[in-house]
């Protein structure tokens, strides 16, 4: 496992938010604190994120199209693999009531997942839900499995199990209930109410025997009747009564409407609650009939309008919710303080499965599970066990962000993410700019390294009838329709797809001295506000190569010949079949034309220009590499990717 630094993100954890960066080191949590410096490792950057332990579910019958009652180490994969992409990072697989033969098979199943250990959320042991349920409180399970606890029977499937089993759903007020209890007690495992049909009186028993948990609250329980006409307070009530009992909430907005969610956070507290999806083998997928339950047992149930019932409507069937969702949907309904809802998703569910000296919370020495998301409850980054299990597809993942004298120094993880990153902050500067001045002027560099930047520039909304464009640097003695040439190549680029105020090249027709004075009399008359530039291989800035670059240039344009690793570059990046076909002449803004604008953006992808990127960094400032003049400039960015920043020791 390698190092990771979640840098800039709120910390929503233990009830509270706070700003801070968080080390990861050997799957677990190692720093917490303001500008955590780390070397050699992965940068996150969380800023304008939210970062949570990981949603922890306790009651999940499956997801992504697979049932943890299918019986495959695959089905299980799925599963937790769906899960986990929205932000789950421990569940506990749950069962149905069904056969007794498939109970045993469901404990089978899991056990050879959890020795497979495949990649996810991870598993903190089986859930069975059921089979001994009150047949008035059925809701969706199977009635033909209904049953009264016999001990041959659950004495079997613990033994069996040999530790595997964390919980067990049951109705306390069966005949034979109060035996099992006192064994489950006996063996660590966590026991709740569910499906039950019970008097206040009756759980009040339950709880004296070891019940201290509610399975999806106000799902198939019990609550005020009238018999004879005197009323007997149910489930529900005690739930409320009763501060040592802590509830599972089914968060969909569905199972549990808005008013009893926001009255039960009221009463209960988010300690005493915890979030749950009770999500069936549809969640993560489209509407459509899915079976409830295994493929052989199960039962068929339509998913439609976000929730699963019954073919006949007549009920719920567990849910199709992610915990992103259950997450959102609980915050946006009870407008509570997001703090307190994910306190719900995290540290008490922890708390009532007995793992929470290991999980549930941010806090130096527990296991580095963690989500990052937005503020829309977006899934950012999903990682367990300190390992990146997602990443938001196209997420623009600044890796770090450092400063060398002047030069700001920005590091994408990817040659993608380093043009959008610095586009985002050239259009961004750009728009400022046309707020104080009529319009702008622009120099462009041409070269392949420059895509990625130019197609995100070119996609902007930037009013580009008050921009003015201009180009760095062109060949002399190129055909005035090759390609190659790097007027053409910005006409490609960038030139043809938006509608430029005016757009000025080097005229390559003329004679080049006379080319040369004809631009630099045009750039002092539009002083220049900004450049779009690279760094050669050789560390030259636009054809500044070190043997013709000068700080002190009293030029503003200049022609100058080529080095042979320059011409070697325009093979390398595809331009030229042979160095013989590349120019050996060209015409090229000087440094200090260049370095006069108030505004540099220079983008460097590609490992074959880390050199150049180490030299411009740690190299001393001279002509050897033209580049790192930059570092003098008051107001330059460096952009690269993980390539060309490999041989930088940050």
């Amino acid at each position: 496992m390698g190092k990771i630094l979640i840098k800039g993100g709120t910390i929503v954890s233990g009830g509270e938010q706070r700003e801070a960066d968080i080390l990861i080191e050997g799957g677990k949590i190692v720093a917490i604190g303001a500008e955590i410096v780390a070397e050699w490792c992965e940068i996150i950057d969380a800023t304008k994120a939210y970062v949570s332990a990981g949603f922890i579910d306790i009651h999940t019958h499956g997801g992504g199209g697979a049932d943890f009652m299918d019986g495959r180490v695959e089905d299980y994969a799925t599963a937790l693999a769906a899960h986990a992409n929205h932000g789950t990072t421990l569940l506990y697989p749950t069962t149905l009531s069904s056969t007794t033969e498939s109970l045993h098979e469901a404990v089978a199943a899991y056990k050879a997942a959890k020795q497979a250990s495949p990649k996810g959320a991870q598993m903190g042991g089986l859930h069975l839900e059921g089979p001994y349920f009150a047949y008035e409180m059925k809701g969706a399970q199977d009635p033909r499995y209904l049953r009264n606890p016999e001990a041959e029977e659950y004495m079997t499937l613990l033994d069996e199990a040999d530790g595997a089993i964390a919980r067990w759903s049951l109705a306390p007020e069966l005949e034979g209930a109060p035996q099992m209890a006192a064994e489950l007690r006996k063996r660590g495992v966590v026991m709740a109410m569910g499906h039950t049909n019970a008097t206040f009186e009756e759980c009040e028993k339950a709880y004296e025997a070891g019940f201290t948990h509610m399975t999806h609250f106000y799902s198939c329980m019990s609550t005020v009747t009238r018999r004879n006409a005197y009323r007997y307070a149910g489930v529900v009530e005690y739930g409320y009564y009763n501060d040592g009992v802590t509830c599972e909430l089914i968060g969909d907005g569905i199972h549990v409407p808005e008013s009893l969610l926001k009255l039960m956070f009221k009463v209960k507290g988010a300690e005493r609650i915890a979030l749950c999806t009770d999500s069936m083998r549809g969640a993560a997928m489209p509407d459509g009939v899915y079976k409830l339950g295994s493929r052989a047992e199960g039962q068929d149930v339509v998913v439609e309008d976000g929730v699963a019932k019954l073919m006949d409507r007549s009920a719920f069937a567990g849910s199709v919710a992610t915990m992103d969702r259950v997450v959102r949907t609980v915050w946006n309904l009870t407008g509570l303080p997001l703090a307190e809802i994910i306190r719900s998703a995290t540290q008490t569910p922890a708390e009532i499965m007995g793992v929470a000296e290991q999980k549930g919370s941010i806090e130096v020495g527990k296991d580095a599970d963690i989500v990052i998301f937005d503020k829309d409850v977006t899934i950012a980054y999903t990682i367990i066990g300190g390992e990146v299990f997602y990443k938001k597809t196209g997420i623009e993942m600044l890796t770090r962000e450092f400063t060398k004298d002047k030069l700001k120094v920005q590091i994408y993880s990817s040659r993608q993410a380093m043009g959008n990153g610095a586009a985002a902050e050239a259009v961004a500067y750009l728009k400022e700019l046309l707020r104080k001045q009529e319009s702008v002027n622009i120099i462009f560099a041409a070269a392949p390294s420059q895509n990625e930047f130019l197609a995100a520039v070119a996609a902007s909304d930037i009013e580009w009838g008050r921009v003015n464009a201009f180009h760095m640097d062109e060949y002399i003695g190129l055909k005035k329709e090759a390609p190659q040439g790097f007027g053409n190549f910005l006409r490609r680029a960038i030139f043809d797809r938006v509608p430029m105020g005016s757009v000025h090249y080097l005229n390559g027709e003329i004679e080049p001295h006379r080319a040369c004075e004809e631009y630099a009399k045009l750039l002092e008359e539009n002083p220049v506000d900004v450049v779009f530039m690279g760094i050669g291989e050789n560390g030259h800035i636009a054809f500044n190569d070190p043997h013709v670059a000068d700080f002190e240039d009293k030029e503003v344009v200049k022609v100058v010949d080529l080095d042979e690793k320059c011409r070697q570059q325009q093979v390398n990046d595809g331009c030229f079949a042979t160095i013989a076909e590349v120019p050996t002449h060209a015409m090229t803004l000087t440094i200090p034309a260049l370095c006069g604008a108030k505004r540099l953006f220079c983008v460097v992808p590609a490992a074959t220009k880390a050199w150049a990127v180490n030299e411009t960094i740690n190299g001393e400032i001279s002509e050897h590499c033209p580049a790192s003049i930059m570092r003098r400039h008051d107001n330059a960015t460096l952009y690269i990717d993980n390539e060309s920043s490999k041989l930088l020791n940050y």
